[in-house]
């Protein structure tokens, strides 16, 4: 079964772009355009991973992150920041790793990147437990 991911978006053609990059590298694409509607989709679903824009309308992607945080949802669900102004405003990179974001894109972004980033969050991890069940040395 394919990964999924939620990929919170409200420019058609940055989601356009981003089904075209995760389809094509064989994961289930869930969408929302707002904050609000990431959230309700979060009352039944738990993705893979998580991709999310900063500015959305309504209640906006930094919204959405600390709602996510103090309610406990998806804690061990990788998420990706994405917004066209990660890199334009001082600190911003900082306060989405403080609230526990993965990775910081800017947009416009680089498919192979993400595609590879996605790919290194999703992979199998391996624990010591199963180093010893297999034989192989820790």
């Amino acid at each position: 079964m394919s990964k999924s991911v939620l990929v919170v978006e409200d420019e058609v053609d940055m989601m356009l772009t981003f089904r075209i990059v995760l389809q094509t590298a064989g994961y289930r694409i869930f969408e929302a355009s707002s904050g609000e509607e990431a959230l309700t989709m979060l009352e039944s679903l738990v993705p893979d991973a998580m991709i999310l824009d900063l500015m959305l309308p309504g209640i906006d992607g930094w919204e959405v992150l600390t709602t996510i945080r103090l309610a406990g949802l998806l804690p061990s669900t990788p998420i990706i920041v994405a917004s066209a102004s990660a890199n334009a405003v001082p600190g911003q990179d900082e306060r989405a790793r403080e609230l526990g974001c993965a990775e910081v894109f800017t947009k416009p972004f680089c498919a192979e990147e993400l595609r590879r980033t996605l790919a290194r969050m999703l992979a199998p991890r391996s624990t010591p437990a199963d180093w010893r069940r297999v034989g192989q040395p820790p």
